[in-house]
């Protein structure tokens, strides 16, 4: 993995995506944990309104990052559509910022959002272009040490937007630290960025329609394969979403605990980012996927049993390990099923995402009425089990397409 992280600072082009996806991280680590505060409590919209609106996001996220990827893979110069991406973020975030409001808003989400985070799929479809001609497990070493570089900025700039929004006593600073992010990345990329690497020289011989990238995506080895990591993923999002109730509720912590366990788990990804990009070099990449999506189902259903908050600390260290591969394997494992597609083959991430958020919300929904928080985690264990089982077969029936 050491090698991946040399070759990441060697080579020019990688080292100017990574440095552009490490301040990326500073968009969404800005912006990402005050969205409900600010459409809740600021901008006073309803629970449901606003899961309304990231649905919205979702759904035009996923679309979006279909079609820029499909006409991304046809052009000579990805940049074009990374500098456009980066660009709308900034315009998008900006304008939320100094101009606080439900219109601004709603502007920003569902139009700037889904098209500002196209950026990150490309940028990664940039590096699976300038990878193609390396083995697999190269690569996805290589994509890896991206991811986990991108990582590291979580880590640190919650707590200093965090520090800055209680001196200002203003949570929409959170999107205007966002929108100065976006500018430098606009700035970087527009001024060093690499265009795609050698896209044009691995594309097909008659480029495919929309249409026909559609029903390449829906091919059943394609699709399948999607939807099984979406049943092994789906439980982050739903952990996301129930810990917090957990920890303050049933097991009697604070929210004292839930940044701390926050930070704890971003902080042990790291190493296990590295250990999982090593494995790729020795293993198939889709056998270290099954690991650590067992791993993490695993996890769920442990955590669903906790009767004490010291066992939410110690379950920390299966929970990073497990995120770790869904955060950084995922997309490796998605761009080989599509080896001389790369825009069109990262996009398969936003699928995989609105798939498995569906499926964390369908479940977080019985919560109540019909399950108990601890019930949900471990439904939620059960289908990443099942999520597991369904890729070994899908590997073992027949290659990937």
């Amino acid at each position: 993995m050491w090698a991946a992280f040399i070759e990441v600072m060697r080579n020019r082009d990688i080292r100017i995506v990574t440095i552009t996806m490490f301040c990326l991280g500073f968009t969404f680590a800005s912006a990402w944990p005050y969205q409900s505060l600010i459409a809740l409590e600021q901008l006073k919209f309803s629970e449901t309104e606003f899961a309304l609106i990231l649905l919205g996001v979702a759904v035009i996220g996923m679309v979006g990052n279909v079609v820029i990827g499909h006409f991304s893979d046809q052009a000579r110069n990805r940049k074009q559509a990374i500098v456009v991406a980066l660009g709308v973020g900034t315009i998008g975030f900006g304008l939320f910022a100094l101009l606080p409001s439900k219109l601004t808003f709603l502007l920003c989400m569902l139009v700037a959002v889904p098209i500002a985070t196209s950026s990150f799929s490309q940028l990664f479809a940039v590096i699976r272009a300038i990878t193609a001609t390396r083995p697999s497990g190269e690569a996805a070493s290589i994509n890896s040490a991206v991811r986990t570089i991108y990582a590291a900025s979580w880590i640190v700039v919650p707590g200093l937007v965090g520090a800055w929004i209680a001196f200002r006593q203003n949570v929409s600073d959170s999107y205007g630290i966002a929108a100065l992010a976006y500018l430098f990345c606009f700035a970087l990329y527009l001024t060093l960025g690499p265009s795609g690497g050698r896209a044009e020289a691995l594309t097909v011989s008659r480029w495919a329609s929309l249409s026909e990238a559609v029903r390449l995506i829906a091919a059943r080895p394609i699709f399948l394969r999607v939807a099984a990591l979406a049943l092994i993923g789906m439980a982050h999002p739903l952990n996301a979403a129930v810990l917090p109730l957990l920890v303050e509720g049933e097991l009697g912590g604070t929210t004292r605990d839930i940044g701390i366990l926050a930070g704890l788990v971003a902080g042990l990804e790291i190493p296990f980012m590295i250990l999982a990009g090593s494995a790729c070099r020795r293993f198939p990449v889709w056998l270290v996927v099954l690991v650590g999506g067992l791993i993490y189902s695993v996890y769920a259903l442990l955590l669903g049993q906790a009767t004490a908050l010291w066992q939410v600390y110690v379950l920390a260290l299966p929970c990073a390990a497990g995120a770790a591969v869904i955060l950084s394997l995922f997309l490796s494992y998605v761009q080989d099923l599509m080896p001389d597609r790369p825009g069109l083959g990262t996009s398969l991430m936003s699928i995989e995402g609105v798939m498995a958020r569906a499926l964390s919300a369908l479940v977080f929904a019985l919560i109540g009425s019909w399950i108990s928080l601890s019930g949900a985690l471990l439904i939620a264990g059960g289908l990443g089990i099942l999520g597991a089982v369904s890729l070994v077969a899908l590997e073992r029936s027949r290659p990937a397409a």
